[in-house]
């Protein structure tokens, strides 16, 4: 039961909000936009998509607006708590097929994907080359406001990543305790 009593969709609070195009039309739009060197217009298309001219217009129009980059403003702020985690996905491209495994256990050729969440707001990711702290710390610097706290897992990088007093505060979980989650609603596996 939905206790917010308002309606949910998948494409509520994203660009396919009070569209009729279906969500595999949007996404097959989003790859020929991004795939095309030089741009697709909206009358290329609604030929390939099979829909309307001022369709493809519009849906041209909305993707666009989602893909610009401006200065984003710092996540978080006085109060705000922003988790810090990362992640590895798939092989490398390019990466030989045969060289997959590393010899004392792990993943070789992997990509490694940082991503900042606000609490109760937005989330940004970033392709990293690794995950050492001098590499994490200037990415996790240039987007989170001075004055949030910071929670991250108990990896060893995130150690001393509050040494010098860059924000609020820095908290750990301990995921190998079952905790998950802290300064929120207790979740515990």
């Amino acid at each position: 039961m939905l206790r917010c009593r308002k309606p949910f969709t998948v494409k509520i609070g994203t660009i396919f909000e009070s569209s009729h195009v279906p969500l595999h039309q949007w996404l097959q739009a989003m790859f020929l936009m991004c795939s095309s060197k030089k741009g697709i217009s909206s009358h290329q298309l609604g030929r390939t998509l099979k829909v309307q001219v001022r369709t493809a217009w519009f849906m041209s129009h909305r993707i666009r607006e989602a893909m610009r980059s401006g200065n984003l403003d710092p996540m978080g702020g006085a109060g705000g708590i922003v988790e810090i985690d990362e992640t590895t996905q798939g092989r490398q491209q390019g990466a030989p097929k045969h060289l997959t495994r590393k010899r004392h256990g792990g993943w070789a050729f992997r990509n490694v994907v940082l991503t900042l969440v606000q609490r109760g707001g937005s989330a940004r990711s970033f392709h990293v080359t690794g995950t050492s702290i001098a590499e994490l710390l200037p990415i996790i610097q240039a987007n989170i406001n001075t004055e949030s706290g910071v929670m991250t897992d108990a990896a060893s990088w995130y150690k001393y990543m509050n040494k010098d007093g860059a924000f609020a505060s820095h908290d750990r979980v301990e995921h190998g305790k079952g905790e998950y989650v802290r300064y929120g609603e207790e979740r515990t596996i």
